[in-house]
């Protein structure tokens, strides 16, 4: 002890300062860490909420998105590779270029694919990571106050009993060509969901877009009405689902809309409910943009692409890609 009644250290009680300062310091980066991504969950979480999507720096490795963009440029090569292979003696065109339905890929507009690939590469690993980041926002949704324009009072109480941790149901790519026009706005929940999703707060379903290139704002990517998803406007939802004439036309609508900038690397959180569409795509390049739907209270998506023939089905391409059976159900959201 010296002279002012502080105890001397010995070379032990010296050696073990440094790692101590480096505990205390570690201790409190982490806590620093954890509380600024708290409040950056919350504050996304709000934005998803309030405006009805949320654009989130989610830094997914550049090199794993270089590969899994690879595999699945390769991927919907091979798949229209194998519909051309198929002659079509009454077309005049190869068969990609027309409207089909396979469990692997979907194509409903010119230019435009939808499909599902392996799910043990590169591009499964770039999905978990976007819903991992999904997840911790979603949560911090349902820990908000609930939007006072997106609830029924009678039954919000039901939001404490149904399950609020996220889960993955589908996910997949889409892809739009060059030359690929603008969509009609719609939106993607039916009838049932976006009544049950204002009735029951916690029953929703979220897109997650998770772009495998660079999209830059008002250009290639997807174009939001904000607000749009909210129970009060409801029957202007059902008046201008999928009729873009008319929504076009309304000055005040389209100073809503929003096309953010979503950098690869980044994700697009939206609500099943909101209305909007995805941009034409006049570059040179295809823009292939992965997606994942995420679930919470229960809610799910019966749209089920296992019943669609396989597009390694020679015969089934023939046909077009229809389903052999007549009993196929149309797609449903609840």
């Amino acid at each position: 002890m010296n002279a002012s009644g502080v105890p001397r250290l010995g070379p032990i009680g010296r050696a073990c300062l440094p790692s101590l300062g480096r505990s205390i310091s570690e201790d409190l980066d982490r806590f620093l860490k954890n509380a600024k991504m708290v409040f950056h969950a919350a504050s996304h979480a709000a934005e998803l909420r309030d405006v009805g999507f949320t654009v989130v720096a989610a830094e997914i490795s550049p090199m794993l998105l270089s590969a899994a963009r690879i595999e699945a440029c390769s991927a919907l090569d091979s798949m229209l590779a194998q519909i051309d292979a198929v002659p079509d003696p009454k077309a005049n065109s190869p068969r990609s270029a027309g409207a089909f339905s396979f469990r692997e890929i979907v194509h409903r507009a010119p230019q435009r694919y939808d499909f599902r690939i392996s799910e043990d590469g590169c591009f499964s690993k770039v999905c978990d990571e976007a819903t991992t980041c999904a997840t911790s926002i979603l949560i911090a949704l349902h820990d908000l106050p609930l939007h006072p324009h997106d609830h029924d009072f009678r039954t919000s109480w039901v939001r404490h009993v149904l399950p609020f941790q996220p889960r993955a149901i589908m996910s997949g790519i889409v892809t739009s060509l060059p030359g690929a026009s603008v969509q009609n706005f719609h939106a993607d929940g039916s009838p049932m969901h976006f009544a049950l999703a204002a009735r029951v707060p916690r029953h929703r379903l979220f897109q997650v877009f998770f772009p495998l290139v660079d999209i830059p704002k008002d250009s290639i990517g997807t174009q939001f009405w904000a607000g749009s998803h909210l129970s009060r406007r409801e029957r202007e939802f059902w008046r201008w689902n999928g009729v873009s004439s008319l929504l076009e036309a309304d000055a005040s609508a389209m100073a809503s809309m929003s096309s953010p900038a979503c950098p690869a690397g980044s994700i697009i959180i939206f609500d099943y409910r909101i209305i909007h569409r995805g941009l034409g795509n006049h570059g040179q390049f295809a823009r292939p943009i992965g997606h994942a739907l995420l679930s919470t209270g229960l809610a799910s998506d019966r749209q089920s692409y296992g019943r669609f023939p396989s597009v390694w089905d020679t015969a089934a391409i023939r046909r077009g890609g229809t389903p052999p059976s007549s009993d196929f159900a149309a797609p449903d959201f609840l």
